[in-house]
């Protein structure tokens, strides 16, 4: 498609001339095949080429010359009709070249700005002064154009290369995280996936989960199940936080799952963050702390639970020495005194022993009333409960 500028050009041309462009042959039709051939979509130095020999033949000339400047120097290079064998040389100012009798020269310049000049050899008439102006005119809006597109096209490429920039910088970041990382859309599918993910427990690459449903990638957890936490986040704005447990090759990781509201653009939630961090180390901290306290906690509970052997002990030692000084009373009634003495030595030590075990995590229902009365059986031990009542 041809610039708007060019085609201004045509439009500019009629103006100056103030005539239709319509005889064969005359300096006005010289000048529209000059805009025509600048409105083309033909190169810049085949069209510089052709609109110079369109203008030796209507002047006509001996020659005409172009002297444009050079991009990226102060140097002046020449676009000649007909053109001389090898390169015409370069030359650092127009003002300096000699000037004859039989060369016009018309000044190609536009916003204060001069691009150069246009030449012709050949005798000075109205006419031909007049074609040769116009010619430059429409030369210096063809070359201000292609500056500005050129100018246009750089901040465009300069921009891009920021943008580029900037997107391999986060991405870099989001890639150097010591966290699992991806983002779903509204659709549930996988648009970021960092290289945590990569080298997680399931080990996808990017290119297998780009843009798939994070259901399909995701197996581990019901579909409907993973639908689910993301419509709860889409729909209430808020962070949702959940733990997995995962087990694999017999090893149990424990990971705990942030899904993070993101809003791309206005206040609508356009995408889901779900972060997944290995809290493994923190379980196991976490679990020797709760076995360091239970260890105190024995430590305080010792003295009552002493205390509390010794009364089943000494009912035992009495009933012993019962039955060895009165040989004829029947032992039944004192064995049996004996046998739930010793069981409720045993319930005591077993209590204090199954509390002070470390357990493995699990899950599962329970009977609130029996653990509430293991505990306060255990609690009544010590000092600061002995006068508490449920």
């Amino acid at each position: 498609m041809a610039h708007p500028e060019r085609r201004r050009l045509c439009r500019f041309a009629r103006r100056r001339a103030g005539v239709a462009l319509s005889a064969p042959g005359s300096p006005l039709a010289a000048v529209g095949a000059v805009a025509r051939l600048l409105n083309s979509s033909a190169g810049t130095e085949a069209t510089l080429a052709a609109v110079a020999e369109t203008l030796r033949q209507a002047l006509p000339a001996d020659s005409v010359t172009l002297w444009l400047r050079m991009p990226g120097t102060v140097a002046f290079g020449a676009v000649r009709a007909p053109p001389l064998p090898g390169h015409a040389p370069a030359v650092d100012r127009l003002d300096a070249r000699p000037a004859d009798g039989e060369s016009l020269r018309a000044s190609v310049e536009h916003g204060g700005v001069r691009f150069g000049i246009l030449e012709a050899r050949l005798p000075a008439e109205p006419a031909q002064v007049e074609m040769l102006a116009v010619a430059a005119d429409l030369l210096a809006l063809f070359l201000a154009s292609l500056e500005l597109t050129g100018d246009l096209a750089g901040e465009v490429a300069a921009q891009w290369r920021e943008i580029e920039a900037h997107r391999r910088f986060t991405s870099l970041v989001i890639d150097s995280l010591p966290v699992g990382l991806y983002v779903v859309d509204r659709d549930y599918r996988v648009q970021i996936w960092n290289r945590k993910r990569e080298t997680g427990t399931q080990g996808l690459r990017r290119d297998q989960v780009m843009g798939r449903p994070v259901y399909e990638v995701l197996t581990r957890q019901p579909a409907d199940q993973l639908r689910a936490e993301f419509d709860r986040v889409f729909d209430t704005g808020e962070i949702q936080q959940s733990e997995l447990e995962v087990t694999r090759g017999g090893e149990t990781r424990y990971f705990r799952l942030s899904k993070i509201p993101m809003r791309l653009d206005g206040d609508e939630i356009s995408h889901v963050i779900t972060i997944g961090e290995d809290v493994s180390e923190w379980r196991g901290i976490q679990g020797r702390i709760m076995q360091s306290e239970k260890l105190a906690a024995i430590g305080q509970l010792a003295a009552g639970i002493m205390h509390e052997i010794n009364n089943p002990l000494a009912t035992i030692s009495a009933c012993v020495a019962a039955i060895g000084g009165d040989r004829s009373a029947p032992p039944d009634e004192y064995l049996e005194i004996i046998d739930r003495e010793v069981g409720r030595c045993s319930r005591i030590v077993d209590g204090l022993l199954d509390f002070s075990r470390p357990k493995a995590t699990s899950k599962g229902p329970v009977a609130l009333n029996r653990l509430v009365e293991e505990t306060l059986f255990l609690l009544k031990h010590h000092q600061r409960f002995k006068r508490l009542e449920v």
